[in-house]
């Protein structure tokens, strides 16, 4: 596998990015992960070379570049993600202010940029895939809307008032299923394909 932390350009300034993809075999498929609240991480680091090591190209943009390079990671004594709940309320009143910095169409624009840079990439042409948990997943179901993607979503906020969505209510915005991973609360996931 090839992995690297690349620089997309954007009107906004140069976006982080991690990219992983097979070493061999290309142009690939190519895959944006959308990040959740927390941002780039080693987890979401992990999602991307999963989907790469079945043939995808997969890039994983950092939509808090504005601000930075700002990571949020509060982990326990096992090293692994805290839940947000367990923070603090000022922790968590810093993360939700930083999430709300970067509007939907904001994050539409990099993803524009990143669907850009990926002409620069051993990708192939054609339709291109997002797939997003939580914030990432509003963000990609507001990619579909906007046929920027085939898009797949795993819990995305707010998904009924978002401006991008909220027009097509009737077409996306129920779970296509609802399952229970172990001891967490149910999941909703949607899928949206664009022709």
């Amino acid at each position: 596998m090839i992995e690297a932390m690349v620089e997309v350009p954007t009107d906004d300034g140069r976006m982080d990015a991690f990219v992983v993809h097979p070493d061999e075999g290309g142009p690939f498929p190519s895959v944006l992960v959308l990040m959740d609240i927390w941002g780039l991480r080693e987890e979401l680091f992990d999602v991307a070379r999963r989907i790469a090591t079945v043939g995808y190209h997969c890039i994983l943009p950092n939509f808090w570049y504005r601000r930075g390079r700002v990571r949020f990671e509060y982990r326990n004594e096992k090293g692994r993600m805290r839940s947000l709940l367990d923070l603090p309320q000022e922790v968590q009143d810093e993360i939700h202010a930083n999430m709300n910095l970067v509007t939907d169409t904001m994050a539409m624009a990099d993803i524009r940029a990143t669907l850009n840079f990926l002409g620069s990439q051993p990708v192939r042409g054609g339709p291109k895939g997002t797939i997003g948990y939580c914030l990432g997943g509003r963000l990609a179901m507001c990619a579909a809307i906007s046929n920027v993607a085939d898009s797949s979503s795993s819990r995305g906020t707010t998904l009924l008032t978002m401006p991008c969505i909220s027009a097509s209510c009737a077409v996306i915005a129920r779970p296509v299923n609802s399952i229970s991973l172990a001891s967490r609360a149910p999941a909703s996931y949607g899928c949206v394909k664009y022709s």
